[in-house]
């Protein structure tokens, strides 16, 4: 299992429409970027994207895929500079060198990239980050070298424990299964359904399952409870698509059919939950993020959880 070093990326105001950015870890670096309208521009933006895709709007000249790469860029840009601009000590090249030396380590290392934003940054697509065409890294969500992270607030401190008055905590758990006809083995989520209403019991965990999922439904599903913080189970198939070349995601259409959604869609249905803590994809083959050719020959590929 690949382990990582952590680059801390920390964001705080320092003036009008300015903001000191800090990356601790493996290199550090202190920088200062300008940010006017970009957090909600970007966020209509990735937002207009997952509707299009969904087919609830329309695509636009460009296909969706090379819309969202632009999208990464702007973010990037915004948050560690244009490429080549650096002058050896700023948020860019603090980044390019802390992913060099987690990759210099024997074994080699990933590089985790934890974000802590102030309240008006928070709306920033972290998911979408691209790096420039002229850099390889490009799309880090979808690189297994990177792994990106949001440190998100907590309760108010000095209180450890409820007080008798206190409304009981909620965590929403979603399951979501899809095993459409000709996808592959049947998949059999009865079990670890199950299983987990057993474990968690519903005073502390609300659990909703949605069989044959589809897209609709599972966002449909996403928006409910809103205001709950939410947990994502997937049950379904997954496979590479060579003519995207990026990895799938098995899900149901409304007739039963096999939906092949592509995992930045996926990723950017999922957001639709505003309080989303955590998302878990039990998938075969769901850690199939490369083509066959490059891949790593391993004993077994069967079954994956990522």
């Amino acid at each position: 299992m690949l382990q990582y070093e952590e680059l801390r990326v920390r964001v705080r105001p320092c003036g009008p429409a300015r903001y000191l950015i800090a990356l601790s870890g493996p290199a550090r670096a202190l920088d200062v970027i300008a940010v006017d309208g970009e957090p909600a521009a970007f966020r209509a933006r990735w937002d207009r994207l997952v509707d299009a895709d969904l087919g609830l709007a329309p695509m636009g000249e460009a296909h969706t895929a090379e819309q969202l790469r632009e999208l990464g860029r702007g973010v990037y840009r915004l948050l560690f500079g244009a490429a080549g601009q650096g002058s050896g000590g700023g948020a860019g090249d603090c980044l390019a060198a802390a992913l060099d030396l987690a990759q210099r380590m024997r074994p080699a290392r990933g590089l985790r990239l934890r974000f802590d934003l102030p309240p008006r940054l928070r709306e920033l697509p972290l998911e979408a980050l691209c790096a420039p065409p002229e850099l390889p890294q490009q799309s880090l969500a979808l690189n297994p070298g990177y792994s990106l992270v949001r440190s998100l607030p907590g309760g108010p401190l000095g209180q450890r424990l409820p007080d008798p008055a206190d409304e009981p905590s909620l965590i929403r758990l979603l399951v979501a299964c899809a095993s459409p006809p000709g996808a592959g083995p049947a998949l059999r989520a009865d079990a670890e359904v199950a299983a987990l209403r057993q474990k968690l019991p519903e005073v502390a965990v609300r659990t909703t399952v949605v069989a044959g999922a589809t897209r609709e439904r599972l966002e449909a599903a996403l928006g409910a409870h809103s205001d709950l913080p939410t947990a994502v189970l997937l049950i379904a198939h997954g496979a590479y698509d060579e003519d995207i070349g990026k990895g799938v995601v098995l899900l149901e259409t409304e007739s039963g059919g096999v939906d092949r959604v592509p995992a930045d869609l996926l990723s950017g249905i999922l957001i639709k939950a505003p309080l989303l803590r955590l998302a878990v994809l039990n998938l075969c083959s769901g850690a199939d993020s490369s083509s066959p050719g490059a891949r790593t020959p391993s004993r077994s590929r069967g079954s994956r959880r990522r």
